[in-house]
């Protein structure tokens, strides 16, 4: 392999130095449709994304250059996204609507290349389900089947600079039209950081991830904190988790993952969905932590899920809270690992109306009350503040914008 001329740490310098700990040790895994999974090496998952590298650099991407790559979070999706990354270019994961007809194809191919023209992007890698739209998808388009080079180019020597850019990403587009933000080295190294040390991540640790590549909780939390870790990581699509939720409770019972992720939705629709004679086989005593974040976390949705799965080994406090966004760069706040979620009735009322959280009294009606999960405290390294609209700082109990700030710094896991 190429030894590194480094120039400051990086998130490609982390990958590759996960790559000479452990060639041979299990890196990833593609769980199908029928929780089938065989895993591979990280020498396999490097020599195949090194692989789509060089197709890559042959079709004009070089160093710092952009990539958009549209996910049809498969496995070519997360060896091609690696790829990118390998290639020290900027990577930006765009997901491919599910069962687009002919005029949806095409307005999102419009869409698409807006998007690519905006963020100058010098290559568009999409999968061959949009090959009838090629016209509209505009210049510097490649189809993701036809990327990979028959062989693995060896890493670039010289890899980023701290300030430079890492990743670019989506917002959600909650509450406003998705945004481009810029994701640069030491923010996404001093949150890979952070969420590693909040959760108390272990070497002896697997992840098992049904989320999307191009959903920063999936990006960040899952897979890249995974590969620059060394940790073992299981993937399944999200709509065969949406079509099947046993899926996620036999793979992480299968697989012997100790830590997953999911918004709550994930967590409410398991737990109404999945049928007594799709457990038979589970296990879950394993498992150290479920997080849920990316949305709102509902109280009875929580205890459900535990009750639900108690019989198989959960233990009670399992599900634990964390908080981010994409401006935060995946997960700015975490709960206790070691503590049940935590969780404070307040008023309804003025929590509606005047954006106060004030404790409702112990005689008070339960309707009159609304349950807000604690979702911990500030991620290593990083401060947190609540500001008004005008920039000020609020007191405790109030509603506002919530800040970050980061400190620099960069760890590792414990030995």
């Amino acid at each position: 392999m190429t030894h590194l001329r480094e120039r400051g740490d990086s998130v490609q310098a982390r990958l590759l130095r996960a790559l000479e700990a452990g060639p041979d040790n299990p890196a990833i895994a593609f769980v199908d449709s029928r929780g089938a999974f065989q895993w591979q090496t990280t020498q396999r998952l490097f020599d195949d994304a090194l692989a789509f590298a060089r197709g890559l650099a042959r079709r004009g991407l070089s160093s710092g250059d952009t990539c958009v790559v549209v996910s049809a979070n498969d496995e070519t999706s997360a060896k091609l996204a690696l790829g990118v990354l390998l290639s020290n270019a900027v990577l930006l994961l765009i997901g491919l609507p599910a069962s687009l007809d002919a005029q949806q194809r095409l307005a999102f191919a419009k869409r698409l290349a807006a998007l690519s023209r905006k963020v100058g992007s010098r290559l568009t890698v999409v999968p061959r389900e949009l090959q009838p739209v090629a016209e509209s998808l505009g210049e510097g388009i490649a189809f993701a089947d036809f990327v990979r080079n028959g062989s693995a180019g060896p890493a670039p020597a010289t890899q980023p600079s701290a300030h430079d850019v890492a990743v670019l990403q989506l917002t959600s587009g909650t509450t406003r039209s998705p945004r481009v933000c810029i994701w640069r080295q030491e923010q996404l190294l001093s949150s890979l950081d952070g969420a590693a040390r909040a959760i108390n991540l272990q070497r002896s640790d697997i992840c098992f991830s049904w989320l999307p590549l191009y959903h920063d909780m999936g990006l960040v939390n899952a897979f890249l904190l995974s590969l620059t870790q060394g940790i073992p990581l299981a993937l399944l699509s999200p709509q065969d988790f949406v079509r099947r939720p046993c899926l996620w409770m036999q793979g992480i019972s299968e697989t012997r993952a100790t830590v997953s992720w999911s918004p709550n939705f994930g967590f409410a629709l398991t737990t109404r969905q999945v049928h007594d004679e799709e457990l038979r086989a589970v296990h879950l005593d394993h498992v150290h932590a479920l997080w849920n974040g990316a949305e709102r976390i509902h109280m009875e949705t929580v205890r459900k899920f535990e009750q639900r799965f108690a019989s198989l080994g959960l233990r009670p406090g399992t599900v634990k809270a964390s908080y981010g966004c994409t401006e935060y760069v995946g997960g700015a706040t975490f709960g206790d690992p070691t503590q049940p979620m935590g969780f404070e009735v307040v008023d309804a009322e003025p929590l509606r109306v005047q954006g106060i959280a004030r404790p409702v009294s112990a005689g008070a009606k339960a309707s009159a009350g609304i349950a807000i999960a604690s979702v911990g405290r500030a991620a290593p390294r990083t401060r947190i503040g609540i500001f008004s609209p005008r920039w000020r700082p609020l007191p405790d109990g109030q509603v506002g914008e919530m800040v970050r700030e980061v400190s620099k710094g960069s760890a590792g896991l414990p030995h």
